[in-house]
């Protein structure tokens, strides 16, 4: 079975013709050279946000991710995502839970689902993914995040509601249930991942 994260799935799934395939080859060429953090952007700011409500740290530490970074890039950019990171958190209540980690699974191909986040917001539960990247959060990018997080989870999302972050403009986009009719969809795309990744070179 291949497994790929739920990003580089729903990176390919919006893509239609050709450039499909140039993203399966690119994720097959990643995945056959390893895991490498350098090849990871967010990676400090994710596992930092994370670290702040697992540890219940001031948010003073959020600001600090950018310090004794060397990419100039990300000493530029993780100062905004926290800056709207923060007006996103404002005044809420919050509390940490740790989140399920799950695949969702069709045919050959696994596609992890992890969100980062648990946190209970003014008394209800959310397992929340984040967004970071600026490229805006289409309707169907939104759709096919939430379907795959949903029926990935499954039982273990009870009682919780879906939220994916966009980070970059503080908005919590919430789903409370998946839409039966994208299924064939994602499995349809599913297949077709997989056939493109076993002929890729």
């Amino acid at each position: 079975m291949t497994e790929i994260s739920l990003t580089e799935f729903v990176d390919f799934a919006i893509k239609s013709g050709t450039p499909k395939l140039t993203k399966v080859k690119d994720i097959k060429r990643q995945h056959e050279a390893g895991y490498h953090p350098a090849h990871d952007y967010y990676r400090k700011l994710r596992e930092g946000i994370v670290a702040y409500h697992q540890e219940g740290l001031d948010k003073k530490f959020l600001d600090g991710l950018a310090s004794n970074i060397g990419d100039k890039n990300k000493r530029e950019t993780y100062p905004v995502l926290t800056e709207a990171y923060k007006k996103f958190l404002g005044r809420k209540k919050l509390a940490w839970f740790e989140p399920p980690r799950a695949e969702w699974m069709f045919s050959d191909l696994g596609v992890r689902v992890n969100p980062e986040l648990g946190l209970t917001i003014d008394g209800d539960d959310y397992l929340v993914k984040l967004y970071f990247k600026e490229e805006k959060l289409t309707k169907n990018r939104l759709a096919i995040i939430s379907n795959l997080m949903l029926n990935g989870l499954g039982d273990q999302a009870e009682g919780c509601r879906i939220g994916i972050l966009d980070v970059r403009r503080s908005k919590l986009h919430v789903f409370d249930s998946a839409d039966p009719a994208l299924e064939p969809l994602l499995e349809g795309e599913a297949l077709a991942f997989c056939r493109m990744y076993e002929g890729s070179e």
